[in-house]
């Protein structure tokens, strides 16, 4: 994954800062690497970053490459994230190294012939590769976004120099298996094409199980955010593993979600994703597993929104902003239901009962979703007993005040959830 005569114009290098994520360019004022971890590299260590980097650095300007005639005053411009950072990886885990290796490496079909990882290619220079186009996992676990050369003194690594390297755009890049795709009606239009999906990217301040159904939803016309959704490469091939009587249907899973924000024109990093999951198989590859686990999603989605309803609406009775009200609601909601969620969901398995589980788990969201009320109430203050007229101008105003929010909560707390017959 390096380029060994790479070198610049004015023999410069990058310095170490720009391999190491971790590390802030600039002040480094929270950062728990200094002194001589911040000077060099041992071997281990500078191969796993340089790895990072071909997969996740940051776009912006970069090094400029001698033999690169994109570069311009030494300076090579912004060519986009390198590969991976424009996905939302997903991994499945085993009990071993093993097991996760034969989870996440699947027979592909197509291109075999042609589908070489980087080192059994020609040799890069520093000039792009504009005649070589991926055509299978193999080229694009190994794709080569930037051209690097790792600087050495003994047997440390001092300095680096990253320049760009090959552009990679997403759009139909479904062999690509180790994320979701999304339709993209914009990107249809604009490239004159009937079809375009896109890689899903995380959120990092969205908890993984609630975009469940973009990773395991075998029906991607159930899901209709901005058009429909196909499931990662590696869930789909758990889902023949179990169909082909491999992998047995309680055999326990851990899905593993790696994904990186960038801000600033995507020229730095503002937050990295890595969120798990556990889950037996038939909760991910079986149809009734799939549809439970939807529900249990959607129940829980549901609880927080009438949360939410209650912030913005307690905001209106104190005359505080009502979306603001809503969105830290929301989040309060989320947060409690976290950890209840993922232990529910680790408990189903091909010998639950939906309905029993479903009406266990809206008992619990009915709970901790009402405590959560409770502690909004509590916190709203002594004008939110009095509370006041509301309505936009022209409107008919209408009154709201603690007893108003509280009795609207519960009300549709108990109307969206599931509730077991008493």
């Amino acid at each position: 994954m390096q380029v060994a005569d790479l070198t610049t114009a004015t023999g410069r290098a990058s310095g170490l800062t720009k391999l190491i994520a971790e590390l802030p360019d600039g002040h480094a004022f929270f950062t728990q690497r200094a002194g001589s971890g911040r000077a060099s590299l041992g071997a281990a260590e500078a191969a796993r970053w340089l790895v990072h980097c071909q997969s996740f650095d940051p776009s912006g300007i970069k090094t400029g490459a001698l033999g690169d005639d994109r570069v311009s005053g030494g300076r090579g411009y912004p060519i986009g994230v390198a590969w991976t950072g424009r996905l939302g990886v997903v991994v499945a885990e085993g009990a071993n190294l093993a097991e996760t290796l034969l989870l996440n490496l699947q027979p592909y079909q197509g291109g075999a012939v042609t589908d070489l990882p980087s080192w059994e290619r020609v040799p890069l220079s520093a000039a792009p590769d504009v005649d070589y186009h991926p055509t299978g996992p193999a080229g694009l676990y190994t794709w080569q976004s930037r051209r690097v050369r790792l600087i050495w003194t003994q047997d440390h690594v001092v300095d680096v120099q990253i320049s760009n390297g090959d552009r990679l755009d997403p759009p139909n890049l479904m062999i690509e298996p180790m994320t979701a795709w999304r339709r993209n009606p914009n990107q249809e239009k604009q490239l004159g094409l009937p079809t375009v999906y896109m890689p899903r990217q995380h959120d990092p301040a969205r908890q993984m199980w609630r975009g469940l159904a973009g990773l395991i939803d075998d029906k991607p016309e159930r899901n209709r955010d901005d058009g429909s959704t196909l499931r990662p490469g590696v869930v789909r091939w758990i889902a023949t593993l179990q169909d082909q009587n491999v992998l047995p249907m309680d055999r326990l899973i851990r899905l593993r979600t790696v994904g990186v924000a960038y801000g600033s024109n995507n020229s730095v990093i503002d937050a990295m994703v890595d969120d798990e999951l556990d889950a037996h198989v038939a909760m991910i590859a079986t149809g009734q597993g799939v549809t439970l686990a939807l529900r249990g999603v959607s129940c829980a989605d549901n609880g927080v929104q009438a949360l939410a309803e209650l912030g913005a609406n307690l905001a209106d009775a104190t005359n505080s902003d009502r979306d603001a009200g809503r969105q830290k609601a929301r989040e309060q909601g989320y947060s409690a239901l976290d950890p209840h969620f993922r232990e529910w969901f680790q408990g189903l398995n091909s010998e639950t009962d939906p309905d029993v589980a479903l009406g266990t788990w809206s008992m619990r969201i009915m709970r901790e979703i009402t405590a959560e009320g409770e502690s909004l109430i509590k916190a709203a203050g002594p004008n939110a007993l009095k509370g006041r007229n509301t309505g936009r101008p022209g409107e008919k105003p209408r009154h709201m005040d603690l007893g108003k929010a509280w009795m609207f909560f519960r009300m549709k707390l108990h109307a969206e959830l599931t509730l077991p017959d008493p």
